[in-house]
């Protein structure tokens, strides 16, 4: 398509679904070579396709585990249709996950596993950074999104796992591999997968998800993660050079370390980790908050981003006293910084890792959203030995 030469040029075509993965740029004629100006634009409105408009779950509180009983779990991509799994396995909030069942799914430099990695995780969880790196794996993510979003119960889409972390999205890291093309691969596979699902459901949530190690600059594990900070500043600056859409942002703010239900006394390191904001807890939450505030985060209509904590792990090994006034004082913690959603493990994760409520831990979350509500909030502040929540959370 060609159009007169002007200082703002507007060019207008059909919007069809067939656009929703193109990108669009302007060229001009330099020494009689067509030359590029400006940068590259990707379909920033996908929703204005979409038949369905069903918004994010009203509960700000929620319960993550492997069945349908709960309002979130994890959902293993395999590149078509519902892979089997009755629909009403789909929660309301999902993350959608590479296992690894579908190589044409999975990145070029994740599909030889594991080996020969010069630089390997230190740990290895099967799960793998999304493909949109050839037209095939883009037809077979956008193909099951959209068939997700269209059929589905889910509303809230997190795309992968703590993707500031390898080996929760592993490529092979070879020659030309860096955090910077990492977050590319990563950013490409999101902006698919967002065009898709809002193509389908106007009102859907698509969101990154980050872990709780915000600013560390640990260099010894460069190979493994990149600080969460790093990682938004990075994502940001690419999916706003290719056209801002409505991402949002789901965190992992564990206490440190997770062992530790009891937050309110830790030791000197972790303390340190936390006062310095190197990492991300309920008790510093703000911080992120704030960051995101910032305008050249801003959503696309001016508004902050939409912010969840999806997965919120509290140990029983305590006692169900210290557990509930954990609970407590994370639900307190989402909701005094604006969270829309905070979805507490509930099941058993291991030796030291037993996420199960138990008795008064129970009690107090159940109460949430009931008239029994502020009493167990007083009781909880009364456990860790406070009058007002400020004194630990900010």
């Amino acid at each position: 398509m060609t159009l007169p030469m002007t200082a703002d040029p507007v060019v207008t075509f059909p919007y069809t679904s067939a656009r929703l993965y193109e990108k669009f740029v302007f060229a001009t004629i330099k020494g009689g070579v067509p030359t590029i100006a400006g940068n590259p634009q990707f379909i920033t409105n996908p929703e204005v396709l979409a038949d369905k408009n069903v918004s994010r779950p009203a509960s700000l509180h929620g319960l993550q585990g492997p069945t349908h009983q709960y309002q979130f779990n994890n959902y293993p991509l395999q590149g078509g249709a519902n892979n089997g799994y009755p629909i009403a396995y789909l929660a309301k909030t999902v993350a959608l996950l590479n296992n690894s069942g579908n190589a044409t799914i999975t990145h070029p430099l994740g599909r030889s596993g594991y080996g020969g990695d010069p630089h390997p995780v230190d740990q290895q969880f099967n799960v793998f950074m999304l493909n949109a790196a050839d037209q095939a794996g883009v037809n077979a993510l956008t193909s099951e999104a959209s068939w997700l979003a269209r059929n589905g119960s889910a509303d809230v889409f997190i795309i992968g796992n703590e993707v500031n972390v390898r080996k929760w999205n592993y490529i092979q890291w070879q020659n030309g591999v860096s955090w910077d093309y990492y977050v590319d691969q990563y950013a490409d596979a999101f902006r698919v997968m967002y065009n898709a699902i809002k193509s389908q459901n106007a009102g859907a949530e698509v969101l990154i998800c980050i872990d709780q190690c915000w600013d560390r600059n640990r260099d010894a594990d460069r190979y493994n993660y990149i600080d969460g900070k790093d990682f938004c500043d990075k994502f940001n600056a690419i999916i706003s050079a290719g056209g801002n859409i409505d991402w949002g942002i789901s965190i992992h703010p564990h206490p440190v370390p997770l062992t530790n239900a009891k937050f309110w006394e830790t030791g000197s390191y972790e303390r340190a980790q936390i006062d310095s904001n190197k990492m991300i807890t309920i008790e510093n939450l703000s911080v992120v908050v704030n960051y995101l505030s910032q305008p050249q985060f801003l959503a696309p209509d001016g508004s902050r981003r939409y912010m969840i904590d999806s997965e919120q792990g509290l140990v029983n090994t305590q006692g169900d006293a210290v557990q509930g006034a954990a609970i407590a004082a994370a639900y307190e913690s989402a909701r005094r910084n604006g969270l829309s959603q905070i979805i507490f493990l509930g099941d058993n994760h291991g030796p030291g890792l037993d996420y199960t409520m138990i008795g008064q831990a129970a009690a107090v979350y159940n109460s949430f959203g009931t008239p029994q509500e502020a009493a167990y909030m007083e009781w909880a502040k009364s456990v860790i030995g406070i009058s007002d929540w400020s004194q630990v959370l900010r």
